[in-house]
């Protein structure tokens, strides 16, 4: 063989072990799975604190199913379905106020946004209003969890781990049930707390 002809590839180092299977490639590098961990954290807080506060919720009603789900839609979130179902004129006439009355003003009291959603949600989805307004408020609470999780890095002396405490005290907060029920509560918070997120960043 002169110096100028190719030469052969050298296929000696295949051939010594033909059955070894090759190695697999990992699908994450741990690089990667730091950053699937940081991504995911905040709503992993947050759906596992309202977690245990619906099972608490649950264990209170005897595990009774089906007051479990009455107490999820109960109050507001009667209105709040009845809203997304028929809209203002056509709101259930056995709803009232709290202190027992009704008039054509008192659907008045609540934002058409949240019942926008549910029956938007009810239309793509197929569920029933209960179950398209647990699932507005659940979607709702994951994004108000992030924007709290961001929160808490902009602050003066913040860092990540400061935004994940805040989503945490946010979801086990006293009156935190209503994030797990029709309530419009975890999509105003998304609302707001975003827009401070902006604020903080000085995103007019």
């Amino acid at each position: 063989m002169t110096a100028t002809e190719p030469r052969p590839p050298d296929t000696s180092a295949s051939l010594e072990h033909p059955d070894e299977p090759a190695q697999p490639r990992r699908w994450l590098s741990t690089v990667d799975r730091q950053a699937v961990v940081t991504r995911l954290a905040p709503a992993a807080v947050f759906l596992s604190v309202r977690a245990v506060g619906v099972a608490v919720l649950a264990l209170m009603v005897g595990g009774d199913t089906t007051r479990l789900a009455g107490e999820l839609r109960s109050w507001d979130g009667e209105w709040m379905l009845g809203l997304a179902g028929g809209g203002y004129e056509a709101v259930p006439g056995g709803l009232v106020d709290a202190f027992g009355d009704r008039s054509a003003e008192t659907p008045l009291a609540f934002f058409p946004g949240y019942p926008a959603a549910v029956s938007a949600v009810r239309f793509v989805t197929g569920l029933d209003l209960f179950g398209a307004g647990l699932l507005v408020s659940l979607i709702a609470g994951v994004f108000a969890a992030y924007g709290l999780a961001r929160l808490g890095e902009l602050v003066p002396g913040g860092s990540r781990r400061v935004g994940l405490l805040l989503v945490g005290l946010w979801a086990a907060a006293p009156m935190s049930i209503v994030l797990s029920m029709t309530y419009s509560e975890g999509m105003f918070c998304a609302f707001a707390v975003w827009a401070l997120v902006r604020v903080l960043q000085r995103e007019w």
